[in-house]
């Protein structure tokens, strides 16, 4: 089932503002003056009505203060170049002459590449200069094209701050055409932004091809979400157009080992309803692997002779999804079954839904929130922000998906500790994937690493949490 996150942002109107107020001037630096790396606090006084002198803590004067805008409020914020510290003076326009007022210190450590905000409006600075971008607002951050300089950023959490906000641009690099996509990954969704702009899904179709999602305008492939299936939520990636290989009828597929070790080591087989790609022992899927079937659905997670056997997820082509612990390719053992948007949970036999663990809520905003959290099922929520949704056995977490504050999740298998053990996945709150063997909380045993910054793998076998060699 196709489903797709249009988020088009009102973008405030930011007009000519520096016409609208004057520009204050800062005092001519003094060559003799040392000024701060860092500024605690400061105070301004206000000596005309475009003018001001500001002071640190400590009594110094600041010089070389770049104004940056006024954002439509009698607010000024400016940027102390020396130490790269972005400051407000409060109701500047409104403060009395010859009255000295409290500052307030925004952003320190600012680059030279970051946004300002408030309610009113906002502004986008690179290289220290001011643009007006095209932008989308995914989830509260603004993806953002700069014609002028064809590069496109992501201005995190923009639309987080309630009064005025500033924050580093992250580069989102190269893509063909400045093209980005994103997954949700709560709701199932994606979205693909053309240099800052929604892409126009009227005649878009997508399908999952392994763990990529493959897009189709009007029919033809266009783009491919590669490791779809791995990203967590909102991290935005580039477009692959290296869609040919999707251009081929069925009968021009190749079936066997295409890639890798298919006998005792990571390889990927094709068969003639789909492919596997994973960790092979005696010619047999053992271990890690994902099997991807033609129609769309796919499963990833533990196998053994060959067959679906361990902790995995399987997920239907209409998005349907089975999570738990499978015995030949069905259902046995503890899990959770959504059919329909219709979820059950309890423990299974042969695929069927012997005993059934209720989800209710307890009326509580910390601890056990939903369910039972003994030895059932239900959500647990930490005093940090973190969250647990899965099974219990005897108080502790026995196989479901932590969610840490940070943004990183896990989904898998839990020792007596609470520690990762098992067969499970996790998801780096900066975009790095590991799925396989667990011990003790570390990678241990056969598994898949990919890094998102260096777009590297690690195949192989880990000890202890370090990768020891491939296979």
């Amino acid at each position: 089932m196709r489903s797709i996150l249009i988020a088009l942002v009102s973008i405030c109107t930011v007009g000519n503002l520096w016409a609208q107020v004057p520009e204050p001037v800062s005092p001519t630096a003094n060559s003799s003056s040392t000024q701060p790396e860092y500024i605690s606090s400061f105070t301004w006084t206000k000596t005309s009505k475009d003018n001001y002198r500001a002071y640190d803590s400590k009594g110094v004067e600041l010089y070389e203060l770049k104004y940056l805008s006024n954002l439509s409020t009698d607010t000024l914020a400016a940027l102390h170049l020396p130490s790269r510290t972005i400051v407000l003076l409060p109701d500047f326009d409104s403060v009395a002459e010859n009255t000295t007022e409290e500052g307030y210190v925004l952003l320190r450590n600012t680059s030279k590449d970051f946004y300002l905000t408030n309610p009113k409006s906002y502004l986008t600075y690179v290289g220290d200069n001011s643009y007006s971008p095209e932008v989308t607002n995914i989830n509260g951050s603004y993806v953002a094209y700069i014609p002028e300089l064809d590069k496109t950023y992501l201005e995190k959490d923009i639309r987080a701050f309630p009064a005025w906000g500033a924050m580093n641009l992250i580069d989102l690099g190269d893509a063909p055409d400045n093209t980005f996509w994103y997954r949700d990954r709560e709701d199932k969704e994606y979205g693909i932004i053309i240099k800052g702009k929604s892409m126009d899904y009227s005649n878009v179709t997508s399908e999952m091809k392994g763990d990529d999602r493959l897009v189709f305008d009007d029919g033809s492939p266009v783009y491919l979400l590669e490791d779809y299936a791995n990203v967590s939520s909102f991290s935005f990636r580039p477009v692959s157009t290296n869609v040919s290989a999707y251009s081929a009828t069925s009968s021009d597929k190749e079936e066997g080992c295409v890639r890798g070790d298919c006998e005792n080591g990571f390889g990927k087989y094709v068969y003639n309803n789909g492919y596997y790609d994973g960790f092979w022992i005696a010619g047999q899927k053992t271990g890690y692997g994902l099997y991807s079937w033609d129609n769309g659905g796919t499963y990833v997670g533990e196998w053994s002779f060959g067959e679906m056997n361990g902790y995995g997820v399987y997920t239907a082509e209409n998005d349907d999804l089975q999570k738990g612990i499978f015995s030949n390719g069905k259902l046995n053992g503890r899990a959770v079954k959504q059919t329909g948007g219709e979820w059950e949970q309890g423990v299974y036999s042969s695929g069927n839904l012997d005993v059934a663990y209720t989800f209710y809520g307890n009326d509580s905003e910390t601890g056990c929130t939903i369910g039972d959290c003994k030895n059932k099922y239900g959500k647990f929520v930490f005093e940090n922000g973190d969250t647990y949704v899965g099974f219990f056995r005897n108080g502790n977490l026995d196989m479901g998906t932590y969610s840490f504050a940070s943004g990183a999740k896990y989904s898998g298998q839990f020792n007596s500790s609470g520690q990762f053990a098992g067969m499970g996945r996790f998801w780096s709150a900066e975009g790095d994937y590991y799925g396989g063997q667990w011990d003790n909380g570390k990678y241990h045993g056969r598994g898949y690493f990919s890094e998102k910054e260096s777009g590297t793998t690690k195949i192989g076998r880990f000890e202890n949490g370090v990768f020891k060699e491939d296979l």
